[in-house]
């Protein structure tokens, strides 16, 4: 047995390989590219959604259209030429409106009438009056632009609420109460400026008050940086008294 074992060689025994020509088999396999993974692609779906396809159909609608009608002009008779400035003019007047930039200045009705009372109008805290005899306009200041009604009688000026006129617009060389007062007398239909015994000086046309001044239409009161302008009603010429033919109205209506 030895002996065939010997002849034959064992089944188990590995062949003598060089290592040399091992590893150089070895490097060759791990050369060898490897073959990419196959990656499974989904289908999608490339139809365009409805609005999309609407949309692309006009625009292909149009420029159709704009093409069949860049002909030349010279070769057309009038009425052709009408019929191709319609067909170039559809696909603009089919197009979405956009919202126009309104110029200060300019009519945005479009055309359209305009209802006047339709239109909202700026709200002011201005109270009605009945019989005024005059306002008191600011027109320099930080309330420049506002007015107030004068009264017969006492009218008090001052920043607090409680005074017949508040000039609550800032300005704190106003006093809160009573700074001066502007007088309407009735019986000789004059104005009178009054000093409120305040530190503050009042200015009348740009000279300081320290007693009673008479005032005229026009005049200019000024205490810190506020100046307020006398625009006077009543006077010499009008009135608010009752007409001398007022019974005779009267009896007028009532026949």
């Amino acid at each position: 047995m030895k002996f065939l074992a010997k002849l034959f060689g064992s089944k188990s025994e590995k062949p003598n390989v060089d290592p040399a020509v091992a590893a150089s088999a070895a490097n060759a396999e791990s050369s060898e590219p490897s073959k990419p993974a196959k990656v499974e692609v989904p289908d999608i779906d490339l139809t365009p959604a409805p609005a999309e396809a609407a949309i692309l159909k006009s625009v292909n609608e149009n420029v159709a259209a704009a093409k069949e009608a860049a002909v030349n002009i010279w070769d057309m008779d009038d009425d052709d030429t009408a019929e191709a400035q319609a067909a170039v003019e559809a696909p603009v007047k089919n197009r979405r409106r956009r919202n126009a930039t309104r110029l200060i200045g300019f009519d945005p009705s479009d055309g359209e009438p305009t209802d006047l009372f339709e239109q909202s109008v700026p709200q002011t805290d201005q109270a009605a009056m009945q019989f005024p005899t005059g306002w008191l306009l600011v027109v320099e200041g930080e309330g420049r632009g506002y007015c107030f009604g004068l009264t017969t009688g006492l009218n008090q000026v001052g920043r607090g609420a409680e005074n017949s006129i508040s000039l609550d617009f800032g300005d704190t060389a106003v006093s809160r109460k009573n700074h001066f007062a502007v007088v309407f007398d009735e019986e000789e239909r004059k104005f009178i400026l009054g000093h409120g015994g305040k530190s503050n000086i009042i200015r009348l046309n740009g000279k300081a008050v320290i007693s009673n001044e008479d005032l005229s239409d026009g005049d200019k009161i000024k205490v810190g940086s506020t100046v307020l302008q006398l625009k006077t009603l009543v006077g010499d010429d009008f009135d608010w008294s009752e007409p001398d033919n007022a019974e005779e109205l009267d009896d007028v209506a009532i026949a």
